[in-house]
């Protein structure tokens, strides 16, 4: 299995061959969100526990199909108790809804537009 990170989507390299996957290179990803506090701040976070795949028959990618699973419990705002928060029922509601998963529906080769659902279950 190849790493996303084998593939420059910026300058076409690495083009798949047939029936190609790549994983999520985790050293190299990152699943973060920003959160407008009060209009005042920003307050950044990251998901830690997260893996996908991209899988492709073409080479422009115009059959790609991308797809991420989080796991909600591996929000990380480096608060504890806004951890807590946002795992529970007021947010996420990690114990109903232990994952997100990210699956695209198409994609637009070389704008990196992609179109998807996002399911929290």
């Amino acid at each position: 299995m190849n790493t996303i990170k084998e593939v420059d989507l910026q300058n076409r390299t690495g083009t798949p061959g047939p029936a190609a996957k790549w994983s999520y290179d985790k050293s190299h990803s990152k699943v973060g969100f920003t959160i407008s506090h009060f209009g005042i701040s920003e307050t950044e976070g990251r998901f830690t526990q997260f893996d996908g795949t991209v899988l492709s028959d073409e080479p422009d990618f115009s059959d790609a199909k991308v797809e991420l699973v989080i796991e909600v419990d591996s929000v990380n705002t480096e608060d504890a108790q806004r951890d807590g928060h946002l795992r529970s029922a007021d947010f996420f509601d990690a114990e109903k809804f232990p994952s997100i998963i990210f699956r695209s529906r198409g994609l637009q080769p070389w704008e990196i537009i992609i179109f998807a659902s996002l399911v929290i279950s």
